[in-house]
């Protein structure tokens, strides 16, 4: 396993996590697995991870302002991904690259 993490930018950070599994049996490889942290982790499974705590920061932050606490709603992030894709991809197809995957034009 390896996990790596380096600064992009001012507020950006990359966080990478690697794992590689080998199996032999007899000195022949079985069978091999490599996972990377790759986009959706990123864009859907890790905001998921955080959004309650930032949630609780928000709702904290308001309510010792004085003020109700802000009680932010709950996200999708899988639906958020999806939609931000299938634009993404109507975009590419409005400036002549491949067709929606829903088939619309």
């Amino acid at each position: 396993m390896q996990v790596e993490a380096r600064r992009l930018d001012e507020t950006t950070f990359e966080v990478t996590l690697q794992i590689t599994v080998n199996a032999r049996h007899e000195e022949k490889p079985t069978f091999l697995v490599e996972l990377y942290a790759i986009e959706v982790a990123l864009l859907v499974e890790y905001p998921r991870l955080i959004f309650p705590f930032a949630r609780r920061i928000v709702a904290d932050v308001t309510r010792d302002g004085g003020f109700p606490p802000l009680l932010l709603a709950p996200i999708d992030f899988l639906a958020l991904y999806r939609n931000r894709k299938a634009e993404e991809s109507q975009a590419e197809a409005a400036q002549g690259g491949t067709p929606p995957a829903d088939g619309t034009a």
